[in-house]
């Protein structure tokens, strides 16, 4: 094997190339917070109305946007249980919006990228298994999401279904029900990485990543699930290739139940079709 997972430096430019799409690399995926401090708004939690922080955005915040913004805030601090919270709204050299951020105890816990108003990239920097965002929360009040880095639980609604989520990489995951709605409602998904499941994540297998993948999935060209889990893909690799036709990197199998024997295979199966494939392993990228 150790043959096969040599490191390839010229495989990084085939990769852009492969995958036109692609934003973030496949090992990071980070949001940096861009802008001049408009608004500062220390301890607002003192008051259970939250009225503090409305007033505040009201004042300085354009009327059209203070509103959502404040309940969305509202519905982040429920999940991550902020500890003197204080937040800020980030604007750029011509006074427009660009971001806000989520503080607790003067720890960033959450980072709002925003284009006209609205937000296109959410970052949870939440470490706390008590701290998981509901998918839905964010399709409600950010329905037209790009990406998303943060430990996520509950569905994706048809209600709420974030058809544009392009990119999400999923700290940790409440359970595999999640994987299944992101992967079914936002059609766009062009890179999903899950890091760690918390119910039963070796109880994953081969079946769950064939039902996951059972309608396809066209533009999707990264999955990388980064947990110890059961899956061997044997004889069912070449069938998730033909529904995601896009789909340039699978990884990373050091966390999958394949060995040595069964990675050959798996580079037999692959070369006998003619599709063109990227396997990780330890952070390793071959193509096949």
């Amino acid at each position: 094997m150790s043959q096969l997972l040599n490191t390839n430096r010229v495989l990084c430019s085939s990769i852009l190339m492969a995958c036109p799409q692609l934003v973030a690399t496949p090992n990071k995926f980070f949001f940096t917070p861009t802008g001049n401090t408009k608004i500062v708004c220390k301890n607002f939690n003192t008051s259970p109305t939250l009225m503090p922080l409305r007033q505040s955005l009201v004042l300085n915040v354009r009327t059209q946007f203070c509103e959502d913004i404040f309940c969305f805030v509202r519905g982040l601090l429920a999940c991550t249980h902020a500890i003197l919270p204080s937040f800020e709204v980030r604007i750029d050299d011509i006074g427009y919006e660009v971001g806000f951020l989520l503080f607790s105890n003067e720890r960033l816990i959450a980072y709002c990228q925003l284009d006209q108003l609205t937000v296109i990239n959410f970052c949870s920097y939440t470490q706390s298994v008590c701290q998981f965002i509901p998918i839905d929360l964010l399709g409600h009040f950010a329905p037209n999401l790009q990406r998303i880095k943060a430990p996520l639980k509950g569905t994706v609604s048809d209600k709420y279904p974030l058809n544009d989520l392009k990119q999400v990489t999923i700290s940790m995951v409440y359970e595999w029900e999640t994987i299944k709605t992101i992967v079914k409602k936002c059609r766009e998904l062009v890179y999903l990485e899950i890091r760690e499941l918390l119910y039963h994540p070796s109880a994953v297998g081969d079946e769950d990543i064939f039902q996951l993948f059972e309608r396809g999935s066209e533009n999707l060209e990264v999955f990388r699930l980064l947990f110890k889990n059961n899956i061997t893909l044997l004889g069912g690799l070449t069938d998730i290739l033909k529904t995601c036709p896009s789909l340039r990197i699978i990884g990373d199998l050091k966390y999958w139940k394949i060995t040595e024997k069964l990675f050959y295979r798996l580079h037999k199966q692959v070369n006998l079709h003619n599709f063109r494939i990227v396997i990780e392993y330890d952070g390793v990228l071959t193509e096949f």
